[in-house]
């Protein structure tokens, strides 16, 4: 499945790709902005951690043929590693939070409008599990979890509201 990303005209104008040009694609998810980089012209070296991303990028690396496309699978803290081995690079693309795609499928556990697991990892072969974190870490581990991680005004009545309702093991819970 295509994923068209938003604002991807404005992405095109801020950072150019053309020929000649190499793009860090740090989040490539679906690949719709490597797509749009490789149409241009530009050299694209796309990375994520996401198993589905790398299923895409397999598929984008035999049309567009390995001078013009690389995949690796790791995540953008590793951007320092990544640019020794492929050099410079021209723009750097990272456009961060869930996908579409990543909510759409309830087994990934994004997605509160779909029962499914509370997994919540973007790669699902590592890490801790969101049904790990809540049911296992105190309340304010929990209240300065959501502080960091979040954007509501009040963690520790969700980190209240966690505990009181434990044990959860799926979205809907």
């Amino acid at each position: 499945m295509e994923h068209v990303p938003v604002l991807l005209e404005a992405t095109m104008e801020m950072l150019q790709p053309a020929p000649g040009r190499t793009v860090i694609d740090a989040t490539f998810g679906r690949g719709g902005h490597s797509r749009a980089f490789l149409s241009r012209g530009a050299r694209v070296v796309a990375l994520d951690v996401d198993p589905a991303a790398e299923k895409e990028a397999q598929r984008l690396a035999v049309e567009a043929g390995a001078e013009r496309f690389r995949f690796y699978r790791m995540n953008f803290s590793e951007l320092g590693r990544l640019m020794e081995k492929e050099g410079p690079a021209d723009a750097i693309l990272l456009d961060l939070g869930i996908s579409s795609p990543q909510v759409d499928q309830a087994e990934r556990g994004f997605s509160f409008q779909q029962a499914g697991p509370l997994d919540m990892r973007m790669n699902p072969e590592a890490g801790v599990t969101a049904e790990k974190l809540v049911n296992e870490l105190s309340e304010p581990e929990l209240r300065n979890l959501l502080r960091e991680g979040g954007e509501d005004r009040d963690p520790g009545k969700i980190a209240r509201s966690i505990v009181r309702a434990r044990p959860l093991h799926t979205t809907a819970d």
